[in-house]
């Protein structure tokens, strides 16, 4: 009775992977802006992050960046969306 548990599970699954692309793909038009805020760490340094989505029409901006005493990271993505697809247009990343 297990394995057939587990194909449940595992449809269950693919219908909800299948119905959240389906909800992208159906609104991947228009990206809501948003701003968020991480706090993280790595070899014991915290760093806090600002993630930012703005856009205008069919084209968007996402940037990260954060700092601490020791280090600064910015990171810039600009893209579009045509037809359902993102296209990527450039990217850049900096760490000090």
């Amino acid at each position: 009775m297990e394995p057939r548990r587990l194909n449940n599970l595992s449809t269950l699954v693919v219908a909800m992977a299948l119905n959240a692309i389906a909800a992208v793909s159906a609104n991947a038009e228009t990206l809501k802006p948003y701003s968020a805020v991480y706090n993280t760490s790595a070899m014991g340094l915290s760093l806090e992050v600002t993630r930012q989505l703005s856009g205008e029409g069919s084209h968007y901006t996402l940037t990260s960046q954060g700092s601490s005493l020791l280090v600064s990271l910015s990171e810039t993505a600009h893209f579009s969306i045509d037809e359902g697809r993102i296209r990527g247009q450039d990217y850049t990343y900096e760490l000090k």
